[in-house]
């Protein structure tokens, strides 16, 4: 039951990071920057509960 809520929440910020890194969809350069880059942290974050702290629990 957990994989099934880790990976689409993994996916999502996954694909935030690449829509605001690779495209125009946010002006705001700024802004751009926060979004793509509290995506990217968000993934890691997924992935590293995922693979490494969920190993110990």
């Amino acid at each position: 039951m957990f994989y099934l809520t880790i990976v689409p929440l993994y996916f999502i910020c996954l694909a935030g990071y690449f829509l605001t890194e690779y495209t125009k969809i946010i002006k705001n350069e700024k802004i751009r920057k926060r979004v793509n880059i509290t995506c990217h942290v968000i993934a890691w974050l997924i992935l590293f509960f995922y693979f490494v702290i969920r190993k110990f629990i």
